[in-house]
């Protein structure tokens, strides 16, 4: 019998501006501004120059949208290039803290790819399982046709900022 991780969440790439503050291995407060490597509903990997201890609470906070929370240190490993990676988890489930709709990890063998996008006509963002053909258009700059929950019809999404 074959057994897979099934995940709270999906994970998509975004780099995102945060704080983290808190205590750092050395007992030693600190503050530092840095960004996220991955997101999930549930948390983020995020790249940190200070060394943290698992299971240690840290704030952080979305330096767009403006909003803090507490978060735990799940994991850290330290990179041959200096600084940290570092895995971090909302004890709760937030209120959205990313405002991003994220879609359950379904390792459905057709998508290739998860990706924040954005809808061109209200500007709600979610996370989106694509395909390979989806993928190369989006990269190419074309948008993909989907419907929005906020504006209840189908519409054209593309990365943000795009």
């Amino acid at each position: 019998m074959e057994y897979r991780a099934i995940r709270r969440s999906g994970r998509v790439e975004c780099e995102i501006p945060v704080q983290i503050s808190g205590l750092d291995a050395n007992g030693k407060h600190f503050v530092e501004e840095t960004r996220t490597i991955l997101i999930s509903q549930c948390g983020a990997k995020i790249f940190l120059q200070h060394r943290l201890v698992e299971d240690l609470q840290v704030s952080i906070r979305h330096l767009r949208l403006k909003r803090e929370t507490q978060a735990r240190v799940a994991w850290q490993r330290e990179l041959a290039t200096g600084g940290f990676h570092c895995g971090i988890e909302f004890p709760d489930l937030p209120q959205d803290f990313w405002e991003t709709e994220f879609q359950a990890d379904t390792r459905d063998s057709n998508i290739v790819a998860h990706f924040l996008l954005e809808c061109t006509r209200c500007g709600t963002q979610k996370v989106m399982d694509v395909d390979s053909m989806e993928e190369l258009g989006l990269k190419n700059n074309q948008p993909l046709q989907r419907p929005c929950p906020r504006c209840q019809s189908f519409v054209m999404w593309k990365f943000p900022g795009q």
